[in-house]
């Protein structure tokens, strides 16, 4: 499960928050992993300072278990510069963005069959799958 945290230097309503994370959400799934069912978005207010000024910025950080491609960290950062713009009014170029891949035996969520690792459903997944 990706997990996005993005901390914001301006207020904005609980409405344009939930619009954001749905935004957000769909362009992770889209860029970056397409076959993730669950992606967390959660977000702060508070203090920004880029070159000792606070002008309104964002940081952003996602971190993910799954093998992130050069080309889809460009296509997610793009909708995320345009996301933040279109419901935070936030210039782009005042969007700061940390991508991290986390080891999948380290990325774990309780399921009703007990706790799981994303290991273990990556390994189900190969299991899963058809051979040729």
């Amino acid at each position: 499960m990706p997990v996005v945290e993005i901390k914001l230097n301006v207020t904005v309503s609980e409405q344009v928050l939930a619009a954001l994370s749905a935004e957000v959400t769909v362009a992770l799934c889209d860029s970056l992993d397409p076959s993730c069912a669950t992606v967390m978005v959660s977000h702060t207010k508070g203090p920004i300072f880029v070159n000792r000024t606070s002008a309104p910025a964002a940081w952003v950080q996602v971190r993910s278990a799954v093998d992130l491609q050069i080309e889809a960290k460009r296509a997610f950062c793009r909708r995320l510069g345009e996301a933040l713009a279109k419901h935070c009014g936030l210039d782009p170029q005042r969007v700061f963005l940390q991508l991290s891949r986390i080891a999948s035996e380290d990325a774990w969520n309780l399921t009703a069959q007990g706790p799981r690792c994303v290991h273990d459903r990556l390994a189900d997944q190969v299991k899963a799958k058809p051979t040729a």
